[in-house]
């Protein structure tokens, strides 16, 4: 993040997908962090508070309970703190915040003024998570059908065991896995659907091909048959027109 400064603190935030990473230097001899969403539909809001003193101590906590954290100190004049914070999306943490692109939170440093924080990805780590999540589910249906052999419908069969029924792969799911494996392959060769498209398309448009002499002949039957039917004397008031209309 930027940088984050009052009252003689500095503290640098991080996140990676799982973990908030924070960073404190100081010359003060306590620092008391508040952190918690900036939007929080749950009230009163959850906050977390970290602190650190230049003794060495450090504590993570929300709502009195500890969360699961790795601290690391270093000691001097100028002393700095730093917390890794799984976020609750990790099965052993305490409920608490997760990191999400565009969420907003708020940051108070030793009870001090709010800072309002914006987290946003840079467009490199964005690309880099793409292609991660494409490759991780390329990886895992590949190793998925090489030890079944079959295309699961759904991750749940992960843990219970052989698909049956509707559950087999012919549902969509392997169509889906076929176009995500081309798309890669394309984005790899630097190249698009949409090119891919007008590669197989011809110079110039194809003229559209003459009907079946069979089908020809059976238009002229049918022209025949309906040309008869205009000659047979209908009732007085009968129009021909109407009826096909209605017909």
């Amino acid at each position: 993040s930027q940088v984050i400064e009052r009252d003689g603190v500095v503290v640098h935030l991080v996140s990676d997908p799982r973990h908030l990473h924070v960073h404190v230097r100081t010359d003060q001899p306590r620092v008391r962090l508040s952190l918690s969403h900036a939007d929080s539909i749950v009230e009163p809001r959850r906050t977390a508070v970290l602190e650190a003193a230049d003794d060495g101590s450090m504590s993570a906590d929300i709502e009195g309970q500890a969360l699961l954290a790795t601290t690391a100190h270093r000691a001097g004049e100028t002393w700095s703190a730093e917390w890794s914070i799984p976020y609750g999306v990790v099965q052993q943490q305490k409920p608490w915040l997760n990191g999400v692109d565009h969420g907003r939170y708020r940051l108070s440093i030793n009870d001090g003024p709010v800072e309002h924080l914006y987290l946003l990805s840079t467009p490199e780590r964005f690309i880099q998570r793409l292609e991660d999540a494409v490759l991780g589910t390329i990886d895992f249906y590949y190793d998925y059908w090489r030890e079944h052999g079959e295309i699961p419908s759904g991750l749940h069969l992960v843990s219970h065991g052989p698909t049956t029924g509707w559950e087999l792969s012919d549902m969509g799911n392997a169509a889906h896995l076929i176009r995500t494996i081309a798309l890669w392959q394309m984005y790899r060769d630097g190249t698009s659907e949409w090119e891919s498209v007008r590669r197989s398309m011809p110079d110039q448009p194809k003229a559209v091909p003459s009907l079946p002499d069979a089908t020809l002949n059976a238009q002229q039957e049918i022209i025949g048959l309906m040309k008869d039917r205009d000659r047979v004397e209908m009732p007085e008031g009968y129009d021909a027109h109407e009826t096909h209309r209605r017909e």
